[in-house]
């Protein structure tokens, strides 16, 4: 019902104007000259003047491009198909390993949402923007008809509603693995049992149509402004637990962040906007955390630990808009806290 009914708002996003100086700094001069052209070409209210285009008068004051976002009662719901399938292995040769497979393929047509801002202005001004892109993505930009700015929420803006898209669809691989073992079977008589529990997933596929028919890009081992928050290829987490024959537990786990790389900087033509060699990725990330458990008598448990033990920084990116993130990072993908102490207790009557 909130994407039918939602009231039509103005507001702000982190972004700049592709046609302003600011926008068209980060460009080679070939690629520069591209958009310039696309800036004068663009229909309707999105025509920038030629004396206007890679000029201090179009940046966006701060960095804050004007939005209007809200609801859309011409919405066709959601169709999906997803598909699964997946296999549990307990081999009997390997006492203790117990692991499991799982696939998954995901596809939504008409997927409910709002193009983003930076979305739609790359396909309206970018490099890569074609007059069927130009057709579609332009009349979303509103300039404001005296600085043609994309600036001042009721005259100049991107227009965010919600509303159907082409489709989403994300495939990849799930996998689990645990292993349990006495240490008496290593010659460790009354030192307790180690346990291993390995989770983590494959993305194969990331693909998002933002309209029906002018192309889908893949957001597998990407971030950026187009594809948002990273989808690294490959992440996990693995924790190692030994307990001791004196209830006392003590575990240590790995999280693992794959590598990811700017989108547009990708190849793939609905993405690609220039090469930015000020930054071209974001390396893979390792975090490691410790953490105990003693249960002193019945009724009485207390745990303490650390996470984050080597107090790793997050990535820090320079590249705006940062959809999903804050803080020039993404704190949903990486520990923007650093090093953690923890300690509590759980008294039962």
């Amino acid at each position: 019902m909130l994407e039918l009914f939602a009231t039509d708002t103005a507001g702000l996003f982190t972004g700049q104007d592709p046609c302003s100086a600011k926008g068209l700094s980060t460009l080679s001069p070939a690629n520069q000259l591209i958009v310039e052209a696309n800036c004068e070409s663009a229909p309707g209210k999105a025509n920038v003047p030629a004396p206007n285009v890679n000029t201090g008068l179009l940046d966006c004051p701060a960095s804050q491009c004007s939005g209007f976002s809200g609801g859309n009662r011409l919405l066709k719901p959601e169709v999906s198909q997803t598909h699964t399938a997946g296999v549990v292995l307990t081999p009997t040769f390997f006492d203790g390993f117990t692991a499991t497979v799982d696939y998954f393929d995901i596809k939504v047509q008409y997927a409910i949402g709002v193009i983003p801002p930076g979305d739609t202005l790359a396909q309206c001004y970018g490099i890569g923007a074609t007059p069927a892109s130009q057709a579609a993505f332009c009349p979303l930009v509103n300039r404001n008809p005296t600085s043609h700015q994309i600036f001042d929420g009721g005259a100049g803006n991107v227009i965010e509603l919600e509303q159907n898209t082409g489709l989403l669809q994300t495939k990849g691989w799930d996998f689990e693995a645990n292993y349990n073992k006495d240490l008496a079977d290593w010659g460790m008589a009354n030192a307790g049992s180690l346990s291993f529990n390995l989770i983590g997933t494959l993305l194969d596929t990331f693909v998002n149509e933002p309209v029906k028919g002018l192309g889908s890009y893949d957001c597998t081992g990407l971030y950026g402004q187009i594809c948002g928050t990273p989808s690294p290829a490959w992440r996990h987490k693995l924790r190692v637990t030994w307990t001791s024959p004196w209830d006392f537990q003590l575990s240590a786990a790995w999280r693992y962040f794959g590598e990811v790389t700017l989108d547009t900087n990708s190849s793939q033509a609905q993405l690609h906007n220039g090469f930015n060699a000020v930054e071209n990725s974001i390396p893979a990330y390792n975090w490691f955390d410790l953490a105990g458990d003693w249960t002193v008598r019945q009724g009485v448990d207390l745990r303490a630990g650390v996470n984050n033990i080597f107090d790793k920084d997050p990535p820090i990116t320079a590249i705006q808009p940062l959809p999903e993130g804050n803080g020039n990072t993404f704190p949903g993908s990486y520990d923007a806290v650093g090093r953690q102490l923890f300690i509590a207790a759980t008294i039962k009557y």
